[in-house]
């Protein structure tokens, strides 16, 4: 527990620091990533959020 508010805390000042830190790998996967190619992961991850939401709709269907 303590560590997610250690990262919690950590996320929200780095939303008001002057210069924020470049050598977090999120922004290595950000700046190495083609436009096209952060589509395609984007329209994935929104068609597996969709899958997921089919799923447990049927599921909730046959229960009742």
């Amino acid at each position: 527990m303590e560590k997610k508010i250690k990262n919690w805390l950590r996320g929200a000042a780095s939303t008001v620091q002057l210069r924020p830190d470049t050598s977090t790998r999120m922004t290595e996967v950000f700046l190495h990533r083609s436009d096209s190619e952060a589509l395609y992961h984007d329209w994935q991850r929104i068609g597996n959020d969709i899958k997921t939401a089919i799923r447990k709709y049927e599921h909730g269907k046959t229960a009742t």
